[in-house]
């Protein structure tokens, strides 16, 4: 045999002698391709109450808008601070809470100036496991309480979870109906598994809701004499006030412990256009007809503690 002949067969040697290094380390490639384009597992995000337990955060909240009474607009950029206690009294068998919650030590600036906030007086509230505050008695922060109702929607305590254990990136759609000063606002909403984060030291999952609140609702005055705090003489027994408008591009971003179920902060945000009209008042009490126009911006801001 030539030596022409003898060389190609060595070279096809060393080619099927590569060939099962060729193929173990594409089937590597594959699997290591797997591993990464694998999703995530599912968690739960659920919150979970104790009975017994007490909550407590620190709020600040942030108004930027505009009142119109009239011909006269008033520009107002407020704050407000306080720290918010929840007291967990009993949990169902669903997983929503009865609590009762206290605000303390508030403090509020308008146009950079101190204003006096009278104390909210301590409110009883159901808040579900995924989120949603069922109910609730008296005025509380999260149902329409100072600084207006622009809170509605906006301030809500924590984002829409979604009752079952999803994975990053998945979306789920919530029909809510939100407690306002003894009425309801219902609304979709959209909510989103947005990303594992680090907050504080725990791996938290961070969740956000978006919706727009149609506001259509009507209350008793004298229901109000806890925020306003109104004379008592001023207030008609039958006077009322009625708010109609939108809370646009509200958005609402938690972030959840899933290993234990606890809420560690959230972030809400969101636009508001609302008209007010005030009903059963004698003329000498009101500023022009008793109508007027509220808008702008607010945030809120809720830390564990």
């Amino acid at each position: 045999m030539s030596e022409q002949e003898v060389q190609p067969r060595g070279s096809h040697r060393g080619v099927l002698a590569l060939a099962p290094v060729l193929a173990v380390l594409l089937a590597g490639l594959a699997a290591g391709a797997f591993l990464f384009l694998r999703p995530p597992p599912a968690v739960s995000v659920d919150v979970t109450f104790k009975p017994g337990e007490t909550l407590r955060f620190h709020m600040i909240m942030n108004v930027s808008g505009v009142t119109l009474s009239g011909t006269s607009p008033r520009p107002a950029e407020d704050e407000i601070q306080a720290d918010v206690t929840w007291r967990v009294v009993t949990v169902d068998p669903s997983g929503t809470a009865l609590v009762v919650q206290t605000v303390s030590d508030p403090t509020m600036t308008t146009n950079g100036l101190p204003t006096t906030l009278s104390d909210l007086p301590p409110t009883k509230i159901k808040i579900g496991a995924d989120g949603q505050v069922r109910a609730s008695t008296g005025v509380n922060l999260f149902s329409g309480g100072a600084p207006g109702p622009a809170q509605a929607g906006i301030a809500r305590p924590m984002a829409f979870l979604p009752g079952h254990p999803v994975a990053e990136g998945d979306i789920w759609r919530t029909q809510a109906s939100q407690a306002f000063w003894g009425s309801a606002l219902s609304y979709a909403s959209t909510s989103q598994f947005l990303r594992r984060e680090m907050l504080d030291g725990v791996d938290a999952a961070v969740i956000e809701t978006r919706a727009t609140v149609p506001v259509d609702v009507t209350v008793k005055v004298s229901a109000l004499d806890d925020v306003l705090s109104l004379p008592v003489s001023q207030v008609p027994a039958a006077a009322s006030a009625s708010y109609s408008g939108s809370l646009t591009d509200t958005t609402t971003t938690s972030w959840v412990d899933p290993a234990t179920g606890s809420l560690l902060k959230t972030v809400s945000r969101g636009t508001y256009s609302i008209r007010l009209a005030l009903h059963g008042f004698p003329k000498s009490v009101l500023t022009g007809d008793g109508t007027g126009t509220l808008s702008g911006e607010l945030s809120m801001e809720l830390t564990r503690v």
